[in-house]
């Protein structure tokens, strides 16, 4: 029950990255001019992959009875992993924002006193 439990839990916290993912699919599908959400998707989705991947890997080692070497290899791989996907994925919001971005003119009238 315990394992159950274990993969509702990671399930719950990496969810959002699929839902995220799925979006910016649906809208890079929508405006495919668009490249940059198709990366902010494949990033997200890696998010979600590689989350679920570490606590099948992490249960896996768990059962086999490794030793922490093996152990903290593979929480530093997936850790790198992790990481370089969210910096994926936040360079590339920043981006699409950087080039979605409308100016702004402010016209400025004058105060009498």
């Amino acid at each position: 029950m315990q394992f159950l439990w274990d993969f509702l839990v990671t399930f719950i916290k990496a969810a959002p990255w699929i839902v995220i993912a799925l979006v910016a699919a649906w809208i890079w599908y929508k405006r495919q001019s668009a490249k940059i959400l198709l990366l902010q998707a494949v990033s997200a989705a890696g998010m979600f992959t590689v989350t679920i991947g570490q606590w099948l890997t992490l249960r896996l080692l768990t059962w086999m009875n490794v030793g922490t070497t093996i152990w903290s290899a593979a929480v530093t791989i997936f850790s790198f992993l992790l990481f370089m996907f969210l910096a994926t994925f936040a360079a590339a919001f920043c981006i699409e924002r950087f080039y979605n971005r409308k100016t702004i003119t402010v016209t400025a009238t004058p105060v009498d006193k």
